[in-house]
């Protein structure tokens, strides 16, 4: 069969997935270059660092409305830059967005500020990280995560978020916001 036949079929297929699963142990490495899939409305996804999530938030699922997405590694090296402003559209339509890290992934609370500032629709969120990298007793007690949902996602109505530290300080949040009108 023709190579072209086959992108072409692969696109067409591709192109009108409104749900996907993609797991692999290592992660997925996302690319810059890949075209957006404007269908695709919901996602569970593994990927490889958080410079991939970042290039997915760039653009990539202009329509998504939930991503459950996985990362597995830290990132060892720069393969892109990563944004420290986000413009609020490319992530408009997503309003729930589960976060979970493996055991050997760092983060930081810059890195989920940069995740968090697109996120302007979102309604929930829940965030599992195993390995936190931070002194910062502040955050891990809640006032930086209030701050964060303040300032980036004024529709959140639920929030459940549990953090493991590599400073020996365990807590798991779980904050429920309900609007009454």
């Amino acid at each position: 069969m023709d190579y072209d036949i086959v992108e072409d079929l692969r696109n067409v297929m591709l192109n009108k997935l409104i749900k996907l699963e993609l797991s692999t142990n290592e992660g997925i490495i996302l690319d810059k270059q890949l075209h957006p899939y404007e269908y695709l409305q919901q996602l569970t996804i593994s990927l490889q660092t958080l410079n991939d999530l970042f290039i997915l938030f760039d653009g990539l699922l202009p329509n998504l409305v939930v991503l459950n997405a996985n990362i597995c590694q830290s990132n060892t090296y720069k393969r892109t830059s990563i944004f420290r402003c986000w413009p609020r559209r490319f992530m408009s339509h997503l309003v729930e967005f589960q976060l979970k890290t493996n055991a050997n992934v760092e983060m930081t609370f810059d890195q989920i500020r940069r995740i968090v500032m697109p996120l302007i629709q979102l309604e929930k969120l829940m965030i599992d990280v195993s390995k936190w990298f931070s002194y910062d007793q502040q955050f891990v007690q809640g006032n930086q995560i209030e701050m964060l949902i303040n300032e980036f996602m004024p529709r959140l109505r639920h929030f459940h978020c549990s953090i493991k530290t590599i400073y020996n300080i365990e807590m798991q949040v779980k904050i429920v916001l309900y609007l009454y009108e």
